[in-house]
């Protein structure tokens, strides 16, 4: 056998062994990412301490506080929710029933505001009107993303009595 042949077949090794590494190196990263991603859960009855994990929130607002990684996602049970949401991690906001899961007006020009990439919003309404007063306008914008923000996915989400633009 001659000194090139041997070589080569060195060369090839040596390639494959840095793929399979490089490979298991991905998959380390992609399963120790899934692992990390966590559930938390937001209802009416909740309350803003611990890590809405293994009991609910009351707010959204403290729920994404609480998302420790990229990929967690907030569950919203139904109900009425009168805050401002700025959503500055890359989470899923689910709410359990787009005609039950209400993101109420509280007096803000807006009623969430996505500041991350790659956020994920759906299955809820965004309310502008005033509930105590009917016909009452407070927000004028139900989702707005701040600029250079990009993928972010809103879908089966309701915008309704706002005073502008939905979405």
């Amino acid at each position: 056998m001659n000194l090139q042949g041997v070589e080569g077949r060195e060369r090839r090794a040596r390639n494959l062994a840095a793929a399979v590494v490089a490979v298991c190196v991905a998959m380390t990263m992609f399963f120790a990412a899934s692992a990390s991603a966590a559930t938390l859960g937001v209802s009416t009855s909740g309350t803003d301490s611990g890590n809405c994990t293994s009991s609910d929130c009351l707010t959204i607002t403290y729920a994404i506080g609480q998302a420790a990684a990229s990929g967690d996602t907030i569950n919203v049970a139904d109900g009425a929710y009168p805050e401002v949401v700025f959503v500055n991690k890359d989470v899923t906001i689910t709410g359990e029933s787009r005609t039950g899961t209400i993101l109420q007006a509280s007096g803000s020009a807006y009623s969430m505001v996505l500041e991350e990439d790659g956020i994920t919003v759906e299955n809820l309404t965004i309310d502008g009107e005033d509930p105590s007063n009917p016909g009452q306008i407070l927000s004028s914008y139900g989702i707005v993303a701040v600029s250079g923000t990009s993928g972010a996915l809103v879908q089966g989400v309701t915008v309704r009595n706002v005073g502008q633009t939905g979405v």
